[in-house]
């Protein structure tokens, strides 16, 4: 089982090399993963006013997923917390099942598909922050198992009605991801961690717009892999023996 676990972490650097394409649709998917997540927003009412310039900022890059929703929470005063709620997750990539790749080589993940599922729970809380349809995303910081190498992944939804009572589920076929390069001969896995969720009202005026986020952790115990890749190293040339010329006569 993977041991890498994955958190929040800077973009990676852009890879070279020779191209490897899988063909899409994939045929590998992760199993059913689950999650523990922890709920950020703001109550009903809050004075967005009253942030100052630098909390705004931080507020307008977590809109964006470029800042985390814990790091938000502990930034600015107010923010709803609600720890415990259940997520499950689900990921495929556009590696093949039994891919293979020569050493060198660079390994394309896109388009990566994700499936969300939150428990009614989380909708729940969604609702009591005034957040009952928005724009949304995901961020899965999803990595490589043997080299230690990040991919981040990114998810954007349509617009997202929240249920009343139901869970909260979501697709997406078209998740963003870099490239990787398979340095070496051997299996690369490319394999799953947190993620983060981001649901804001689609309001006109970004002032009034209500936002809420999810930070999730994979639970214990369970197979991270998402799909992998097997670099086999091209077998060494062989020099052919010489040949002995035939006697002549005269």
């Amino acid at each position: 089982m993977p041991a890498m676990i994955l958190r929040r972490a800077g973009a990676a650097a852009v890879l070279s090399g020779l191209a490897f394409a899988a063909t899409a649709p994939a045929h590998a998917a992760s199993g059913e993963l689950t999650y523990t997540c922890t709920l950020f927003g703001f109550p009903q009412g809050f004075d967005v006013e009253s942030l100052d310039a630098t909390e705004r900022k931080l507020l307008d890059s977590a809109k964006g997923g470029e800042f985390s929703t814990q790091g938000l929470a502990e930034e600015i005063p107010g923010l709803v917390e609600v720890h415990g709620l259940k997520a499950s997750a689900a990921f495929d990539s556009a590696i093949e099942d039994g891919a293979t790749a020569a050493p060198g080589a660079t390994v394309e993940l896109e388009p990566v598909a994700g499936s969300f599922e939150f428990a009614p729970e989380v909708g729940a809380e969604l609702r009591k922050l005034g957040i009952t349809e928005g724009f949304a995303g995901a961020m899965l910081f999803a990595g490589i198992e043997e080299t230690g190498l990040e991919r981040e992944t990114e998810f954007f939804f349509d617009t997202v009605s929240v249920p009343e009572s139901d869970a909260l589920t979501l697709t997406a076929e078209d998740g963003v991801a870099q490239s990787f390069r398979v340095n070496a001969a051997g299996t690369f896995t490319y394999t799953a961690g947190d993620f983060e969720f981001f649901i804001a009202t689609d309001d006109e005026n970004p002032e009034d717009m209500t936002f809420a986020g999810l930070s999730c952790i994979p639970d214990d115990d369970q197979d991270l892999t998402i799909d992998q890749v097997d670099a086999t190293a091209k077998p060494a040339p062989t020099t052919p023996a010489p040949t002995t010329p035939a006697p002549t006569t005269s």
